[in-house]
């Protein structure tokens, strides 16, 4: 009988000591989202039909710089058709994606920031110009 007291004194005073707060005070805050670089085209889809063989994306840039402007290389259709210039909706927690061109024409298109196999990449869709077609571009920073 004293040893079953015994045994669940034991395994009351384990329960309480295994249930102690935490002491760690850690920031498990969502970073910001780091989407300066150049980024190339790895698929694209238009209207749920992907065309990414369609057209030689291989060497189409698409450079955010940390100065919140883009440009391009070899360009090549895209959701927006001059450089300007960029910003995202919530640095931490972004759904959009604000392109304002130099002729001051805005774009707020979708925007996602998956990791896809190891690799960070960038999603944006939208409907430039005939808003019957949409195209979903799946970037990957060089």
């Amino acid at each position: 009988m004293k040893k079953t007291y015994l045994l669940i004194f034991a395994i009351v005073l384990g329960l309480f000591l295994g249930c102690a707060p935490s002491t760690d005070t850690g920031d498990y805050s969502e970073p910001d989202k780091d989407i300066t670089g150049s980024w190339s085209v790895i698929r694209v889809v238009r209207n749920g039909q992907d065309i990414t063989g369609m057209v030689d994306f291989s060497r189409f840039r698409i450079n955010f710089l940390e100065d919140g402007t883009y440009n391009f290389e070899n360009y090549l259709p895209f959701v927006v058709s001059e450089p300007g210039t960029w910003s995202l909706d919530n640095r931490q927690f972004a759904f959009k994606i604000n392109f304002q061109t130099n002729s001051q024409q805005t774009e707020s298109l979708e925007f996602t920031f998956p990791i896809i196999d190891g690799k960070r990449q960038i999603q944006i869709s939208g409907s430039p110009g005939c808003n019957r077609n949409t195209y979903t571009y799946l970037l990957q920073r060089i």
